[in-house]
């Protein structure tokens, strides 16, 4: 293995472009601390990361240098030694200011070369007959190509690849401060993006430009980019959840509803918002009203100890006393945070035990032909109950006159 050796001037360089750096040095020896914790107890001698958020997850190092799929970038993770973080040489530079790895192991060109020094590595840090955790199980996605993935685990078969995801769920699952704290920062700025973007609906206006004002005002208060918009509006669309906006006029008499969030340092806001075009119906006002406390009946019930099935359970009891069915999707809810939607799933079958530290997303309401009344707010479960990630939405259902 070659790695990249600095001179003084380098190194305090590279101190002084620590700025870029979005994670104290605790925070990321907390997480390979963990991550090793979690392997020994899976009988791995390595893990290997290869998708953008488990990479950034064990180097903190937030670049735009993903967006390309010709030249990976890679972490090394072994039992014991240093991590080691593959990159091309073009993106070394960049890898020392942003990312907490220190031995950096540069490839020259594209894939195939990256490869080559994953498969050099591996060679030297697991033994014969040793495991090797990899991106392959529930979840998780490889940030390399097929032919790249065979490629690897061709080349050390001596080793065994194995499904790495049930030591790296357990760690990314819990939430430090620091993540947390980067949720609600999205979670304020989604809220008042949303407002806005609420405030400026009327008649006359598209939902491109309802969505237009959701984005910029997201990118206003700094969002990293705007992740996940959702908007749908108007007679037969309402069942399509998970829809782009489109240049819909709005007309008097639509609901308009938003779904989705930025990314802030990495970490997802994901919530609903909801408004009248015109005075809304009482029929509207009311479903409205039964969306919105059937959600917070639910956030304020969770706690430590209790399953993600509870909590779906909960809310079945909730529809079968007004003897209609939940929402128009398979769950209520979802774990949240690098990603949009993380294990659990909040879903009766689902018995993951709630604990501190765990941000998940709730949403539940109901699916009609003539509106959608969902809600969602996200939250961290705490040790005495949970903690609101995103201020909740207004609590009658707002009218765009």
């Amino acid at each position: 293995m070659t790695t990249e050796e600095l001179t003084e001037d380098q190194k305090q360089h590279c101190e002084r472009e620590r700025r870029v750096r979005r994670f104290s040095d605790a925070e990321m020896s907390r997480r390979i601390e963990e991550l090793r914790r979690q392997m020994s107890a899976h009988n791995l001698d390595a893990m290997v990361f290869t998708d953008e958020v488990n990479v950034v997850y064990a180097t903190g190092m937030l670049v735009p240098s993903f967006a390309t799929r010709t030249r990976p970038i890679i972490v090394v993770l072994p039992l014991t030694g240093e991590p080691i973080l593959v990159c091309s040489r073009s993106q070394s530079a960049n890898a020392r200011s942003a990312s907490a790895v220190a031995t950096i192991a540069p490839f020259e060109r594209f894939e195939d070369d990256a490869i080559d020094v994953v498969t050099g590595i591996l060679n030297d840090v697991v033994p014969r007959g040793g495991r090797v955790g990899c991106e392959t199980g529930k979840e998780q996605r490889l940030g390399l190509s097929i032919h790249g993935f065979h490629a690897l685990a061709n080349s050390v078969p001596e080793r065994h690849i194995v499904d790495g995801s049930p030591a790296l769920w357990p760690v990314r699952l819990i939430k430090s401060g620091e993540e947390i704290a980067y949720m609600k920062t999205a979670g304020a700025m989604n809220d008042v993006a949303m407002a806005e973007a609420v405030a400026t609906t009327r008649r006359g206006a598209t939902e491109q430009m309802v969505r237009d004002v959701w984005a910029l005002e997201l990118a206003r208060h700094g969002a990293d980019k705007p992740g996940y918009l959702a908007i749908h509006s108007g007679p037969d669309n309402y069942r399509r959840i998970s829809s782009v906006a489109t240049d819909r006029v709005l007309e008097d008499g639509d609901l308009l509803w938003m779904d989705g969030g930025p990314v802030y340092r990495g970490y997802w806001s994901d919530v609903t918002r909801m408004v009248s075009v015109g005075p809304a119906r009482q029929a509207d006002k009311s479903r409205y009203s039964f969306a919105w406390e059937t959600v917070n009946t639910l956030v304020d019930a969770v706690k430590p100890g209790m399953t993600a099935g509870d909590i779906a359970r909960m809310s079945a009891a909730i529809f079968s006393r007004i003897g209609r069915p939940m929402g128009g999707a398979s769950r209520i809810g979802h774990g949240i945070g690098l990603e949009l939607t993380e294990p659990p799933s909040i879903v009766d079958g689902d018995e993951t035990v709630l604990r501190p530290g765990m941000t998940i997303s709730i949403e539940t309401g109901l699916a009609d032909w003539d509106g959608y009344f969902l809600m969602e707010t996200n939250l961290v479960v705490t040790e005495s109950g949970r903690d609101l990630l995103s201020p909740p939405a207004p609590q009658s259902l707002p009218e765009a006159l």
